[in-house]
């Protein structure tokens, strides 16, 4: 809901400015239709972007398994910093 308030005030306005009226005189089945088309759209655009990145993920599975045969990603932790941490066994960390 914070995110909604934040955005739907301004994109409100923005909307009353661009069409030069009142929304409630000048909204229509016709316009509510194309902006239902943008949504499709848009929502498209987003499955794809998530197959390609569960693509990705896949690919990068597969090379971790060519790797590591018999150890999973979920065994698997990182020690120390993020960025120059290492792979390790998770089961060592106990």
């Amino acid at each position: 809901m914070a995110r909604f308030n934040e955005l739907a005030g301004k994109k409100y306005d923005a909307g009353q400015k661009e069409h030069g009226s009142c929304l409630d005189d000048t909204v229509t089945p016709e316009k509510m239709e194309e902006e239902v088309i943008d949504m499709w759209h848009y929502l498209q655009s987003l499955r794809e972007q998530n197959r390609k990145l569960l693509d990705t993920n896949q690919s990068l599975q597969r090379m971790i398994d060519d790797v590591t045969p018999n150890v999973s990603v979920s065994d698997m932790a990182i020690t120390g910093d993020e960025d120059e941490g290492e792979w390790v066994d998770a089961g060592q960390l106990d």
